[in-house]
């Protein structure tokens, strides 16, 4: 299916981990637009499965998700373009593979996408405090936690706004 991705994360915290757990944050727009011109043409009209299998695919075994949840697969444009014309890398640890492209060989050049869209010239680091809030645009951005032991306190509520933006 074709499901728009949420339009926006809320991220707030409650309680800072005493060690580690910072989030860093990258544009996947400043990503996409630093990229060469033919890998740009390369890579415009691909489009990629998401799905929940591929998020925690080093962590879970699929018949350890929720039944509902392990076989759900939204199809998106890997090159999305906002309203404002403006275009984005829609990646991520969800991103499986790209249609029609060896599952491999799709792998690998998401993997690739996703280590350039990481790099420091895209990215910032936030270390928590408590009361910290966080919002961002789900197709123009990225985020990942950093390590942290489990018994370090971090409490971080999330939340997802529903709302979507149209492909242009």
């Amino acid at each position: 299916s074709d499901i728009p991705p949420p339009k926006a994360t809320l991220l707030s915290c409650k309680t800072p981990p005493n060690k580690g757990g910072q989030t860093e944050f990258c544009s996947t727009i400043a990503a996409w637009e630093a990229l060469p011109e033919e890998e740009k043409r390369d890579l415009e009209g691909l489009r990629v499965v998401h799905s929940v299998q591929a998020a925690v695919r080093e962590i879970a075994k699929p018949e350890d998700l929720n039944p509902v949840r392990r076989d759900m697969k939204h199809e998106h444009p890997l090159v999305w373009t906002h309203e404002d014309g403006r275009k984005s890398l829609l990646i991520g640890c969800h991103a499986d593979y790209i249609v029609g492209m060896d599952k491999g060989q799709s792998r690998a050049l998401l993997a690739r996408l996703l280590e350039w869209a990481a790099q420091p010239d895209f990215s910032c680091r936030h270390t928590w405090s408590q009361g910290d809030f966080a919002i961002w645009d789900n197709t123009g951005s990225l985020h990942r936690a950093l390590p942290y032991a489990p018994d370090s306190g971090r409490v971080m509520h999330r939340t997802t706004v529903a709302g979507c933006e149209a492909v242009a």
